[in-house]
This record gives structure tokens, sequence and C-alpha cells, in this order.
């Protein structure tokens, strides 16, 4: 078996295990909030339903069938010696119309977004805005 089939081989073994004792907390804490939420299931049910949250879909209004797209993007902040770099994407495509829809995306969108800027330690939330 070659090393790279191996992810943890270069390693020191003990931070490998506390890596995983430290997972087992966090699985074993995310289970317990999930079954307090499941055991309390049906008293935030009747809670939405108590302050009129809940409706059957039948009770809204009749609507012509959304459009849709789909959006994401990312990011990365390269901090230099003497600068920052920061480089930025974002894409947005047409997703389902429905046949009555007469408009329509010629192509997706996108906009990309590479520079230099000063140092300062709030650029990464900058940039994620």
């Amino acid at each position: 078996m070659e090393n790279n089939d191996q992810p943890f081989y270069q390693l020191p073994e003990a931070l490998v295990e506390e890596m995983l004792f430290q997972s087992q907390r966090i699985g074993d804490f995310l289970l317990k909030s999930l079954k307090e939420v499941s055991n309390k299931k049906e008293s935030f049910r009747n809670e939405l339903v108590k302050q009129g949250y809940l409706k059957r879909d039948s009770d809204l209004p009749n609507v012509s069938p959304p459009t849709t797209c789909g959006i994401d993007g990312s990011y990365v902040v390269e901090k230099l010696m003497a600068t920052d770099l920061v480089a930025a994407a974002a894409v947005a495509i047409e997703g389902l119309t429905p046949p009555s829809e007469k408009r329509e995306w010629e192509k997706p969108y996108h906009k990309v977004f590479i520079s230099p800027v000063n140092h300062n330690p709030d650029t990464t939330v900058i940039v994620r805005g």
C-alpha cells in the first residue's frame, strides 16, 4: 500500500488520536441535541400552530410557478509578506422555468475579483460580503 492511500501517514499518532477523540465527543453532543429536539418535536409543533405559523398549502393563495436559479461563490485571502492577495468569484445560473415564462437568461452570470489589498484583519469578513 502506498503512503498516498493513507491520509494520516505523516501526522503524529497522538494528533490523530486527539482528533478522533474530539470527533467522538462532538458526535455524542450532536446526537444528544438531536434526541432532545426529537423528544420536544410535538411541543414545538403545538407552539407553532398556536402562534399561527403552520398552515396547509391549500390555505395559501394560488400563485404561478416560480422560476429558480442557483448562486454560489468562493473566496480566498492569501496573506503575503507585504500585502494580502484577495480572489473572489461568484456564479449564478438559471434553473427551472415554468412553460408560461417567456423571459430567459441568455447565459450564466459570473463575477471575478482578484486584487492585492493592504493587510487588514477584517479583509476576510469584507471579501466574504
